[in-house]
């Protein structure tokens, strides 16, 4: 039985996935399947005939495998052209290169086709268990989050259609439902516990001081904290990366302000709405510089300039795994420093007047 990693998919529900394992030379094969049977896995698929696999897949359902272990040298169909038919099958579980070819253009090459790992043959058994473990949890993990999303966002629309005909959005059903899509974001990008709660009074208060009415400023109250709602649409390895993302890396991390816009558009909701709004424009920056648009000045939503004063300031006042909170002081001096830049002068100027407010949400809702 493997030994169970650290993460919530229990060790019997990892000894139920499905995986299916790829290569001509039936005593790899063989290897591989007795390593996993001994380990507990039982629903193990096997083809030494690439083409085979490829035709017999064709007829299955893609979400039925849970992890691919493929080799590279195979005749008629190589484990490249494997690559490109599962992925345009759409098939998502994890691909894992099992090889003994170990030039530097192939790997590349595999990787830019979309397999995650590789392993050398020969290979230690101990070190094959915990990669297809690793692999298996990061994706159970995934799909488990993904289908909770879905779920939930099934229940956020039924629940606003019933909501917009009774005219009362804000009973504790619905605020609940809000509250549920924004912890969700922050399972899969964990912050700090209240980071989602403070930046709803923040955004509050600051609406208030830009002179919203009182109603219009609850609003942001709810929609504010689901700003990185898109963030559900990352995937793990670049959202729990702990070095700095390369090129690619970043461009496919701010997507996420797109994908939160998707995922909260289009509800008769105005609080739905209001967060949608809220996920596309708070990384956009008063000079043009941020993203995803590019917008400057007054092109950017006023809530996008609200959030984007009350998530920075949160950020740099937060005990972080990588950093310990700044001082109010030294983050309103760097935030000064970006006035006129990332910054609204007049929106920053007024959140500066509002500090004696802010700093009590933040003793009442510290971590």
């Amino acid at each position: 039985m493997l030994k169970s990693l650290h993460g919530p998919v229990e060790p019997q529900e990892l000894l139920q996935s499905r995986i299916l394992m790829i290569d001509d030379t039936k005593i790899n094969i063989e290897i591989q399947d007795d390593i996993l049977h001994h380990a507990g896995f039982q629903h193990l698929i096997e083809f030494t005939n690439s083409s085979h696999a490829v035709e017999k897949l064709f007829h299955m359902d893609p979400k039925g495998i849970d992890l691919v272990l493929l080799d590279l040298m195979m005749p008629n169909m190589d484990g490249f052209r494997v690559l490109e038919k599962l992925r345009n099958m759409q098939v998502q579980a994890p691909i894992l290169i099992i090889t003994a070819r170990s030039d530097f253009p192939s790997r590349i090459k595999a990787l830019e086709m979309g397999a995650q790992d590789f392993i050398m043959r020969p290979f230690e058994n101990q070190e094959f268990l915990l990669r297809v473990e690793v692999h298996l949890r990061a994706y159970l993990n995934a799909k488990r989050l993904r289908d909770r999303n879905l779920r939930l966002d099934d229940l956020v629309r039924q629940q606003t259609m019933e909501l917009e005909k009774t005219n009362s959005e804000l009973n504790e059903n619905y605020l609940d439902t809000l509250k549920r899509i924004a912890y969700i974001a922050e399972l899969r990008d964990p912050e700090t516990g209240n980071h989602m709660t403070r930046i709803g009074y923040y955004s509050h208060l600051l609406a208030k001081a830009a002179g919203l009415s009182e109603q219009e400023a609850v609003d942001y109250l709810h929609a504010a904290p689901l700003h990185d709602a898109g963030k559900i649409e990352t995937p793990d390895h670049i959202l729990l990366k702990p070095g700095k993302l390369d090129e690619k890396e970043w461009e496919r991390m701010k997507q996420h302000a797109n994908f939160g816009f998707e995922i909260l558009k289009g509800h008769q909701s105005k609080i739905m709405n209001l967060a949608a709004r809220i996920a596309l424009s708070h990384h956009e920056k008063w000079d043009g510089s941020g993203y995803p648009q590019g917008l400057a000045e007054n092109n950017i939503p006023l809530c996008g300039r609200i959030v984007a004063i009350a998530d920075v300031y949160d950020a740099l006042t937060s005990q972080r795994p990588y950093k310990k909170p700044w001082p109010m002081e030294k983050a309103l001096e760097l935030m000064e420093g970006g006035k006129g830049q990332h910054f609204e002068p007049d929106l920053l100027e007024k959140f500066f007047n509002i500090m004696p407010q802010i700093v009590e949400i933040q003793k009442k809702l510290t971590d």
